[in-house]
């Protein structure tokens, strides 16, 4: 319990210096980090970490994803995204015994669920009426 305690006060100051330096590349820096983590996490949790076919795709995904949104449009993302769906669904074309159907669709799912959202999380960051996306407007004032 006190491992626990420490750890999330460590984590607490992390994120308060992360949140302080959100105007730097410091912040979609950080969020890849965790998009990366994340998709590794998820792919141990679903038991396909040890297929390189699908886990090299996922990883590179898990890097892109962030980097492009702190840089680019969503559109670059949805099209990043199809490429990554191409890739693993070919892998299944090009399959061996070890590749199941089941496997490459759900780890497209949960890496897909992963990066996105840190991608958005980094894009909220940067979104202001100059980006043309006015927020004041989307929420009703």
């Amino acid at each position: 319990m006190k491992q626990r305690i420490i750890t999330g006060v460590l984590f607490a100051v992390f994120m308060i210096a992360v949140a302080v330096l959100s105007g730097t590349l410091v912040y979609p820096f950080v969020f890849t980090l965790f998009s990366v983590i994340g998709t590794i996490e998820m792919l141990n949790c679903i038991g396909t970490r040890k297929s390189l076919r699908t886990t090299v795709p996922s990883i590179i995904y898990a890097l892109l994803c962030p980097i492009i949104a702190y840089n680019f449009r969503y559109g670059v993302i949805f099209a990043l995204t199809i490429g990554f769906m191409s890739v693993m669904l070919m892998s299944l074309v090009f399959k061996n015994e070890n590749v199941k159907a089941e496997d490459v669709c759900t780890t497209y799912t949960m890496v897909s669920y992963v990066a996105i959202c840190f991608s958005c999380i980094v894009r909220l960051r940067y979104v202001t009426t100059e980006t043309g996306v006015d927020t004041g407007d989307a929420i009703g004032q």
